[in-house]
């Protein structure tokens, strides 16, 4: 009996390893500019549960009181050690079991983020769900926003991100992107904005402008929301997203809501002429019409559905023109399509991706359907 007492001491080990929550910084959100002579500068923006008389940092106090956040910054060779540099400031210990956003500035994308990325996958706490941005600008900045609605510039970007404002990429499918066939990849693009008061009751708020398009890890460009929308098409992803369209009758104006959507690659390679055919369903409904009788809308049905056959058709051919002649970044993952279907002709060509994909001919093939035609009325008018 006194054996198996003794024994059990040794399987009641007990909670050795806890950490009382009080005993945490959470962070909600980090972000990486480029520091002074290739050094990484890190910015973490950590919630507090209740209100500190005083503090090291910029503080942001959260709407009602209900809790506050303060961003602190620390520069180092590398991401670990400007990491150390902020351990040692803080009497608690850095958790990232919260952590939603992570910011890397627009200098240092231009640098490369291969060995932030690859800091953040060593991290054992750090989620592989968690969403990336580049700032265009100074990390430190967006992080030090003060929000009107929500209570830090973390939840607002969690909020953008569930309201999908443009392309939402998260750390595991940024990597996946990376280390894909075309080595090309898409981040959304943030940017600090003001409402245009030069006074001290001036607002700051933060923005999805576009797309950040990285290749081989290094920002190359940017693109607007107008083709972030063909690239967002074009990859099989469809927003709820909203397009005006003026028939060619000109009687009118019609704003549309895309509700559903599919596209289709088919790579095909003809000696040594390489093409790609991309055929797109999409069904969408109309919102606003000033073309207010219903007979009036039913006799254009069919002309709205070429119109927004040709708007998405233009939409798609001119990103695809900017990404294959400009940037020569490969955002669509043709690669990919050509690589499955045709492995020995990829095999030969992969190392010279770069001048393949500006001569693969592109044909855009668009079909549109109205499923929904809303409630047409006319002030003067009664409908019949």
């Amino acid at each position: 009996m006194i054996y198996l007492l003794v024994l059990s001491l040794f399987l009641t080990t007990g909670c050795w390893d806890r950490r009382e929550i009080n005993d945490l910084a959470i962070v909600m959100a980090a972000g990486f500019d480029q520091g002074e002579q290739d050094s990484v500068r890190m910015t973490v923006q950590i919630f507090l549960p209740k209100t500190a008389s005083s503090g090291t940092g910029q503080m942001s106090k959260g709407p009602g009181g209900s809790g506050e956040t303060i961003s602190l910054s620390s520069e180092g060779v590398t991401a670990a050690s400007s990491l150390s540099g902020l351990r040692s400031r803080l009497s608690r210990h850095i958790f990232w079991g919260h952590n939603d956003v992570i910011l890397l500035g627009d200098e240092l994308a231009k640098e490369g983020i291969e060995d932030v990325i690859d800091f953040t996958m060593r991290n054992s706490e750090m989620r592989e769900r968690t969403d990336v941005f580049v700032v265009d600008g100074q990390v430190e900045e967006a992080l030090n926003i003060n929000p009107s609605l929500e209570r830090s510039s973390a939840e607002t970007l969690r909020e953008l991100t569930n309201m999908h404002a443009g392309i939402n990429t998260n750390v595991k499918e940024l990597v996946e992107m990376l280390k894909g066939d075309s080595g090309a990849a898409v981040l959304p693009t943030l940017k600090v904005s003001s409402n245009g008061e030069s006074t001290p009751n001036e607002q700051l708020g933060l923005n999805i402008t576009g797309t950040a398009i990285l290749k081989k890890d290094k920002l190359v460009g940017w693109v607007n929301p107008y083709k972030t929308r063909g690239i967002l098409w074009v990859r099989n992803t469809f927003h709820p997203d909203v397009i005006n369209i003026e028939p060619v009758r000109n009687e009118g104006a019609f704003t549309i809501q895309v509700i559903q959507g599919e596209t289709k690659l088919k790579p095909q390679i003809r000696g040594e002429d390489w093409s790609m055919d991309i055929f797109i369903h999409l069904k969408a409904k109309v919102l606003e019409s000033t073309l207010l009788t219903q007979p009036r809308y039913k006799k254009y049905a069919k002309e709205l559905e070429e119109e927004i056959n040709t708007y998405v058709e233009q939409c798609v051919q001119d990103t695809l023109h900017h990404m294959q002649t400009k940037l020569k970044a490969d955002v669509f993952d043709f690669a990919q399509a050509f690589h499955m279907k045709y492995p020995k002709e990829w095999e030969k060509n992969q190392n010279q991706w770069d001048i393949v994909l500006p001569k693969i001919q592109v044909h855009v093939h668009v079909s549109a359907g109205i499923v929904s035609e809303g409630k047409l009325s006319n002030m003067n008018t009664e409908l019949k």
